[in-house]
């Protein structure tokens, strides 16, 4: 099943916000149409088949080509360290690899949920694959949804967050939990570096977009926003996506997809008026980049058209980031085969993000992943899963 949502930019009178952004991104607006391989191949006319990019199969090149996770490397599993996903970048002229990841803060916190108990760690390893070794903490209580991208030598954070957060202790359920979007104060924020080695980080207190308590309209598509990813282009044009919310819901599962856009990487930021991927397609948790061919995203589906929605993915591509095609094909499957001959099946398999090899081909996926807690607004026992990508 493929779907296509087309994005048409307006004109702007923010002032906030040069139209400089604006007409760039209006200038790479391709026709709408969609590609029979999802711009992750070649289309033979006359076979009617499509001839995959590597790491890519299916009829439409939809579904990442999964193989063996090494038993001995399943990505970073640590019991005294619950993890949640994050994306893998090196520095410019290293041979280190850095990983940033959402954790939890207190092990032995009282209150479990990742808006009360979280934090960014930083992991290195001498190889892409790992494995990696805890090094030092990032950004403490309260951040998480971690999304590292470069521009120019500077390494930039956009991660959801909140400066001021109570102790885990005090947060008490109701005021910060993601079930009470209404009082929540985290929202997203930017950091930067020049140099992944030091963990010297520049953090901007200011929220890329409304801080608390937000906007005027509670129960608008996007009054509440997390799980930021981002493209930055030569110029500094940012493009941001973002998972969007009512402040107030008025049913189960209001996830979509939003767009913003920046001249720069440091804002400010202007949201789009409409969802890129609207309900009800529901979906979180999106990671955005882009190839010779054009943009893409994975995503953590909502809409349980796999076994359970826990375990759900889905795919979206664009030629210009704000018409978006999206594929409701699993690109990854409950069920993991380690090398070992072992396999194991999650009830959560969340948050993905991709290891790309050097021609920029998605070599390894990255998941948030549980064996056995269900419950999608707690820490659990989750931690974070590395699976192979065969070419």
């Amino acid at each position: 099943l493929k779907l296509q949502f087309l994005y048409l930019i307006v004109p702007t009178t923010d002032t906030n916000m040069r139209p400089s952004a604006l007409a760039f991104l209006a200038l790479l607006a391709g026709a709408a149409g969609a590609d029979p391989c999802s711009l992750n191949g070649d289309y033979d006319a006359a076979a009617a088949t499509c001839r995959c990019d590597p790491g890519w199969w299916g009829a439409a090149c939809t579904k990442l080509k999964l193989g063996p996770v090494p038993s001995a490397n399943p990505g970073y599993y640590n019991t005294s360290l619950p993890t949640w996903s994050g994306n893998v970048m090196k520095g410019r002229g290293e041979d280190e690899w850095h990983w940033y990841l959402g954790a939890k803060y207190e092990l032995n916190g009282v209150n479990d949920d990742y808006l009360c108990n979280s934090k960014i760690v930083h992991l290195t390893s001498k190889k892409r694959e790992g494995p990696y070794q805890y090094k030092e903490d990032v950004l403490s209580n309260f951040h998480l949804s971690p999304n590292v991208v470069e521009h120019n030598g500077t390494f930039v954070m956009y991660s959801v967050g909140y400066n001021h957060m109570p102790t885990v202790e005090e947060c008490a359920p109701g005021e910060h939990t993601p079930i009470f979007y209404n009082s929540s104060h985290n929202t997203i924020h930017v950091s930067h570096t020049t140099d992944l080695t030091s963990n010297i980080w520049q953090h901007n207190d200011r929220p890329v977009f409304d801080p608390f308590p937000g906007p005027v309209n509670r129960t608008q598509w996007d009054c509440h926003v997390q799980n930021p990813t981002a493209y930055v282009f030569p110029n500094g044009t940012t493009l941001m996506m973002y998972r969007a919310t009512p402040c107030i819901k008025t049913g189960h599962n209001q996830e979509t997809i939003g767009v913003a856009v920046a001249d720069h990487w440091s804002g400010p930021f202007r949201r789009m008026e409409k969802a890129i991927i609207p309900y009800p397609n529901v979906n979180e948790d999106p990671f955005l980049w882009r190839n010779k061919r054009g943009f893409h995203m994975l995503l953590h589906s909502q809409n349980a058209h796999g076994p359970t929605h826990e375990l759900t993915g889905a795919y979206a591509y664009s030629e210009d980031g704000l018409s978006w095609d999206y594929s409701a094909d699993d690109p990854w499957t409950p069920d993991v085969h380690f090398t070992n001959g072992t396999s194991a099946t999650f009830v959560r398999r969340q948050k993905p993000a991709l290891i790309f090899d050097d021609d920029n081909n998605p070599a390894y996926l990255i998941n948030g992943v549980d064996y056995t807690h269900e419950n999608g607004t707690q820490w659990g026992t989750g931690w974070t899963l590395v699976q192979p990508i065969e070419a």
